[in-house]
Order: structure tokens, then sequence, then C-alpha cells
């Protein structure tokens, strides 16, 4: 199964290698210009060495792991990353969530949010309300499916990452500009008059 960008209509992604933290980047690497993720553990143990090969490497967090996990380098790391993978080793287990929420929206984090590992169907458009981009589910989820659950729901009940206005808001838009219109109606009347 090819991940998939959250982008809407949904496309596939470009394949990102997962390394863990033994495992041995792909040859020819880094001429083949692929990004590869390596685990939080890995990056902070072989950063500098990592950065100053130039390579296009991205990081992935495991679910008991969260940004404040990281260190005093997470801003400078940040800006210099392609891609973060947050990993969902079973779909009951939601702590990616608050981590792609922490990213975008403490730390500002721009790049892309990519799901790992057992993401579901019905979780596909939470995970676009907390901020992710991509996913790559270890199941076979299809553009078409993918597509028809991101456009099932109109209407959200609350703010989150994605910026959607909840339902209250907009509501509340329709009557100020419901009222707005009455009165300036109203006031030309008295000036006609």
């Amino acid at each position: 199964m090819a991940p998939l960008r959250l982008d809407f209509p949904v496309r596939e992604a470009e394949v990102f290698p997962v390394l863990g933290a033994e495992d041995a980047f792909p040859t020819p690497y880094p001429d083949n210009g692929v990004t590869v993720l390596v685990p939080l553990s890995r990056w902070l143990e072989e950063r500098l060495g990592l950065i100053d090969a130039g390579l296009s490497v991205g990081v992935w967090l495991a679910s008991d792991e969260s940004p404040e996990d990281w260190g005093p380098t997470l801003a400078e790391d940040m800006a210099r990353l392609p891609v973060i993978g947050l990993a969902f080793p079973a779909f009951t287990d939601g702590r990616a969530y608050s981590s792609a929420r922490l990213l975008r929206e403490r730390h500002g984090f721009g790049g892309e949010l990519r799901a790992l590992g057992d993401v579901k169907i019905d979780q596909v458009p939470l995970m676009v309300r907390c901020g992710f981009d991509a996913i790559d589910p270890k199941d076979t989820l299809t553009e078409e499916a993918v597509n028809a659950a991101l456009s099932r729901f109109r209407h959200v009940y609350q703010h989150a990452g994605d910026g959607r206005p909840a339902i209250w808001a907009e509501r509340r838009s329709i009557v100020a500009k419901t009222e707005a219109e009455r009165c300036s109606t109203g006031i030309e009347k008295e000036i006609v008059a």
C-alpha cells in the first residue's frame, strides 16, 4: 500500500523508508534522493553526523515519545526536517494525535506530519483535524475510501489544528451578518425618509 497525502482530493504520497535504531540506510544513499525516517533515539545520537552529511532525513516518534522528549534542539531540528512521522502501533493508541497538535500548534512545525502504522479509515478525518498531512497505513486504504471519509461531514464542533470553524462560530457569523444587513437596510430607510 502506498502512503497517501491527505489533501483533497487524496493522492499518493512519496514513499519514505522507515528505519529502526540499527537499520542500515538504503543504498545508494543519499544519491537516490529519498528521504529516510529514523527513530528519535537515533536522530539524537547521530544528529550532527546526519546534518553534516547533508542527508535528507526525517524523524519518527514512537507513541510513548512526545515532542518534549526531543530536548533542547527541537526548534532548530524542526526547521531542517522535511517530515516527522508519528507511530500508531494500534488504532486504540491515540497519543500521536496529541503529539501532532503539539508539533503544529505549540512548536510551529511546518513540514509534513505523517501517521505511521495501524491507521483505520474512520481515524483519517480526525488526523487531518490534528494536523496530519499524510498517512502510511499498514492496511490497505484506497484513495476513494479516504476521499469519502474526508468529505463525509461538512461541519465540525470544535476548533482544531486544521483551522476549520466550529459550527457554533459559523452560526454566530451568519447571525452577525444578517443583523448587519438588517441594520444597514434600516438606516438607509431612515435616510431616504
